[in-house]
């Protein structure tokens, strides 16, 4: 999990590499570091992206890119942040000789990561939506129904609370299509213990 990875929108090869796989569902392995650039000895990768689990940051990059922006909370920042960083001429590289533990328990799913507490699904769509901005440029509206289309379908990893979760992510896809960051934690703790539409 959080594997560091070339933005297929700024690298043609990674991009070639992702349409080629997406037919077997295995799109992001197309940009994600592959288990040949974590092999002992591997030389240092340059990524766009990468997650906050395991990122060292030099007080220059620090001085030039800021802090990230608080109001994403949770999930997406590190990618939004990374990648900003990359758009204004930071580099970032993936050193493989650097271990850590990243003490986490996430449950699977068919579509992915299935969140607990339902609130942790506000952020990760919501989030996810300013990043694909980002990093796909001018073809992020293309990509916007694709993305709404895989994303409803992980409702049913979510057995009774689908119709829940569904009510978050349209709520998270409204605020993250208007780049809205204003909505409080206490509002997102409410809307995610509510069933209405």
């Amino acid at each position: 999990m959080n594997r560091p990875y070339r933005n297929p929108f700024w690298n043609p090869g990674a991009f070639l590499r992702t349409l080629a796989r997406m037919p077997l569902g295995r799109g992001r392995a197309g940009f994600h570091l592959g288990d040949d650039d974590y092999r002992a000895g591997a030389p240092v990768v340059p990524v766009d992206m990468s997650s906050f689990v395991g990122l060292f940051l030099s007080r220059a990059a620090l001085h030039r890119a800021g802090l990230p922006d608080p109001r994403l909370f949770i999930y997406g920042d590190d990618q939004l942040y990374t990648l900003q960083m990359r758009r204004a001429g930071l580099r970032i590289g993936f050193a493989p000789q650097v271990r850590f533990d990243h003490d986490t328990t996430a449950a699977q799913g068919k579509g992915g990561v299935v969140l607990r507490p339902m609130w942790k699904v506000f952020y990760m769509y919501r989030n996810a939506l300013m990043a694909y901005r980002v990093a796909a440029g001018p073809w992020f509206w293309p990509l916007v129904p694709v993305l709404l289309r895989k994303w409803r379908r992980n409702g049913g990893d979510y057995g009774p609370d689908a119709a829940l979760f569904r009510t978050i992510l349209d709520q998270a896809v409204r605020d993250g299509l208007a780049g809205r960051l204003d909505r409080s934690h206490d509002d997102i703790l409410r809307l995610s213990r509510s069933d209405a539409p």
